[in-house]
């Protein structure tokens, strides 16, 4: 199925991507950050020591932020054994020779997923419905 020159260039895509990826996850954590300061602030000063009820809008934010963030998290460890496999089958193939199908389409979706989410990542980022629009210095 797939020739050693396909392989050699799975073993040094997939970082290259993960690479792409984890700038992507830092500029969606650093949104994350700059958006919990922003609610606790206002959180801080609009309260003045009272309790929030869990039906006010800012919980019900709060909330949101955190389930998002948590499913992005789900998917960054999707994308990270994504990777790991797929350099993994990569690297064995090259060094046992073995190129066969059992290799090769392990390999192919692994490459494929990993592209298509440093695809889109940067464009879901922007709508994360947590947060709204988020500008590329992510405040």
């Amino acid at each position: 199925m797939g020739s050693e020159a396909f392989y050699t260039t799975a073993a040094q895509v997939l970082p290259t991507i993960l690479i792409a990826l984890t700038v992507e996850i830092g500029l969606l954590g650093r949104a994350w950050r700059i958006e919990a300061r922003a609610v606790f602030s206002r959180l801080v000063e609009q309260r003045q020591g009272e309790m929030i009820s869990p039906e006010s809008p800012e919980f019900r934010r709060v909330l949101a932020a955190l389930t998002a963030r948590d499913r992005w998290r789900l998917t960054f460890a999707g994308v990270g054994v994504a990777f790991v496999v797929g350099e993994a089958l990569s690297i064995l193939a090259l060094g046992f020779r073995w190129f066969n199908a059992w290799t090769f389409w392990p390999v192919m979706v692994c490459l494929a997923a990993m592209v298509v989410a440093a695809a889109l990542l940067p464009f879901v980022r922007h709508f994360d419905d947590a947060s709204g629009p988020v500008d590329s210095a992510g405040e």
